[in-house]
This record gives structure tokens, C-alpha cells and sequence, in this order.
């Protein structure tokens, strides 16, 4: 089965006021914090990998600015979609799952035998 991803908005990071020449703009986003999770289904098994990532905005302009009270939460995904390097993102995810899938390395009994209870140092 292929991975599912979601995603999932955490907070954005706002400026009260923001100047570009002559123009002002209020209540300006700058970033988005967000989560990428991406999550596969195997045999009953769901294994997962969470990316935390900040994207920051374009610098607004008239045409392309957004009241603050006026945003979705669509139109923020689809920002950070469109901005920040999802492909790369997948690709880490779809690798991690892959190792939990298939270790690399596991955890082993040590050679000389169990694990002894040791004395706390004074």
C-alpha cells in the first residue's frame, strides 16, 4: 500500500504591521509552522514518520495580499504546498518507513550474556 500524507497546520507566525515602500499591510503572515505525516498501512501495521517544518511566505504585495481575518485553511496549505520543498519531504518520509519496515540495524542480546543489574556510582 502507498503512503497517505496529511497535513496539519501548528501556528503562523504574524507581523502587526508590515511596510514595503509606500504600501502598508496589517496583520502580515510570515510562516507557517506545520506537520507532514506521512502513514502506510502493512499487513494490519500502520507505520508513520512526522516532518516539522516552517515555511516562510512571500513578501506581500497588493495583488497577492490576504486579510489576516480573510484566510483558509486551504489557501495556507496550499501556500506551503506550492513553497516549500514537499517532494524532498516525501522522499525522507517514504525512507523512514522503509527502515522501520526493514531495520538496518537492530537491537541485539549483548555477546558475554544478559545485562546485569550494576551498582548506582557513589
Amino acid at each position: 500500500m502507498a503512503v497517505k500524507y496529511k497535513y496539519i497546520i501548528k501556528n503562523l507566525q504574524k507581523q502587526d504591521v508590515f511596510k514595503i515602500e509606500d504600501e502598508v499591510f496589517n496583520n502580515v503572515v510570515a510562516s507557517v509552522g506545520f506537520e507532514m505525516v506521512g502513514e502506510e498501512l502493512v499487513d494490519d501495521v500502520v507505520y508513520s514518520s512526522v516532518h516539522y517544518g516552517v515555511c516562510p511566505l512571500v513578501t506581500p504585495s497588493l495583488d497577492n495580499f490576504v486579510n489576516y481575518e480573510d484566510l483558509t485553511e486551504e489557501f495556507i496549505l496550499q501556500a506551503v504546498k506550492t513553497l516549500y520543498p514537499i517532494e524532498s519531504v516525501k522522499l525522507d518520509i517514504i525512507k523512514d518507513i522503509e527502515n522501520q519496515k526493514n531495520p538496518i540495524t537492530k537491537e541485539e542480546a549483548f555477546p558475554w550474556g544478559e545485562k546485569e543489574e550494576q551498582e548506582p556510582i557513589q
